[in-house]
């Protein structure tokens, strides 16, 4: 075998271990990219969760109610309170609308946020904050809510909570 040869033989076990190399990272790169929007998705899923924990505190969901009914003897403190935890319901849509942007929230996990935000728009305290801090937030995502806003109608909530959770149960136990 000349050196010619052999030459030969080397460029191809090199070319040939670059095509592994590629072949290596491109696999590797796809499973990054999964692994990145499996995070963010968490992120967002755990930020929501984190709300509607915030609201089974016995303070604020007694102010929630409270909000819901229209109590006039809500305090500014109370009525602050309920914005603020609104106001961080915008930001992790927001944020969540700029994953999807960006194309690091898949278009699954995209749809339940805005299913969410869709549902949050007929409650009239969401409405009411919504105009409070529609300005600090990116145009596009303002004009996404705007739209939703416009697109879906206020619904009251119920007036007794306890009386709809001992119906409901009431049937529950009887299907049984």
């Amino acid at each position: 075998m000349s050196l010619s040869d052999l030459a030969a033989v080397g460029s191809f076990v090199s070319g040939l271990a670059v095509v592994i190399t590629l072949v290596v990272l491109v696999i590797q790169t796809r499973q990054s990219i999964k692994n990145q929007r499996s995070l963010i998705a968490q992120g967002m899923f755990a930020r929501a969760s984190e709300l509607v924990l915030k609201f089974a505190e016995p303070h604020m969901s007694d102010i929630a109610v409270r909000v819901d009914l229209c109590d006039p003897s809500l305090s500014s403190a109370e009525l602050q309170a309920i914005t603020r935890v609104w106001h961080a319901f915008f930001a992790n849509m927001a944020d969540s609308y700029q994953q999807h942007e960006t194309g690091t929230l898949d278009e699954t996990n995209w749809k339940a946020a805005e299913t969410g935000l869709r549902q949050m728009a007929t409650v009239p305290s969401v409405r009411v904050t919504w105009k409070f801090i529609r300005m600090l937030v990116d145009e596009h995502f303002r004009d996404l809510v705007d739209g939703i806003m416009r697109d879906v109608k206020v619904v009251s909530p119920p007036a007794d909570y306890a009386q709809i959770w001992t119906a409901t149960m009431t049937e529950e136990l009887a299907s049984g």
